[in-house]
């Protein structure tokens, strides 16, 4: 765990984007904005952007993360399925339920070809998805006066 990664466990998200947004200009500076790495830190640039609640930049983070992780690692990576999962999280986050299941759904695939079901993050994503396919199903149900 690093230390943005620590700020952010103890709720600490204002230090923990700061320390994050150090590394960018830092990887940017050393060995630029388009490798695997420099994913990483943008993809935990997202995360601290969602626990802020700044779900816009967030958003984008997510996006720019994934489009590299394809790029230098292919989409039967698991990087590249932690990925969906954080945009897939974001969009349950702000009720776009219909944009986060297929991401859960890809992911799945993803962590079910590559790290196989007995594997521990493929049954955390079981749980994110069916938690999203729950919240989704309660938002569609009508209201009933009793």
């Amino acid at each position: 765990m690093n230390f943005a990664n620590f700020y952010s466990s103890i709720g600490n998200y204002e230090k923990a984007l700061q320390l994050n947004l150090e590394a960018k200009t830092i990887k940017e500076k050393t060995t630029g904005n388009d490798d695997p790495g420099y994913a990483s830190i943008i993809n935990n640039l997202g995360i601290k952007y969602h626990g802020l609640g700044d779900y816009k930049k967030a958003e984008q983070c997510y996006i720019e993360a994934l489009a590299i992780r394809e790029k230098y690692l292919s989409k039967n990576h698991p990087d590249y399925a932690v990925g969906l999962i954080c945009l897939a999280s974001l969009y349950s986050t702000i009720g776009k339920y219909e944009k986060a299941e297929p991401l859960y759904l890809e992911a799945k695939a993803v962590q079910e070809k590559v790290l196989g079901k007995e594997h521990p993050e493929y049954a955390v994503t079981l749980e994110y998805q069916e938690i999203c396919i729950g919240t989704w199903a309660n938002t569609k149900k009508p209201n009933r006066v009793t």
